[in-house]
């Protein structure tokens, strides 16, 4: 669970004004994690974006995506 949390977090655009519990707390963990976890996430969340795309679901907007790259 805390997994999946973590993940919406890494995804999810404002989390100001996010209703997932602990949406904002996740957000500044992340900021706080080791390369090598942050490595492993971002290869995660680029296969659900990949997946996402091949299916042709909209997922999040294109500035979300390019946020997480850098």
């Amino acid at each position: 669970m805390w997994q999946l949390l973590e993940l919406h977090s890494r995804l999810c655009a404002n989390s100001h004004t996010c209703r997932v519990p602990l949406c904002r707390n996740f957000k500044e963990r992340i900021k706080k994690q080791s390369k090598k976890d942050e490595i492993r996430w971002k290869m995660l969340v680029k296969k659900i974006l990949t997946t996402k795309r091949i299916t042709g679901a909209p997922f999040i907007s294109s500035a979300m995506v390019s946020s997480l790259w850098q």
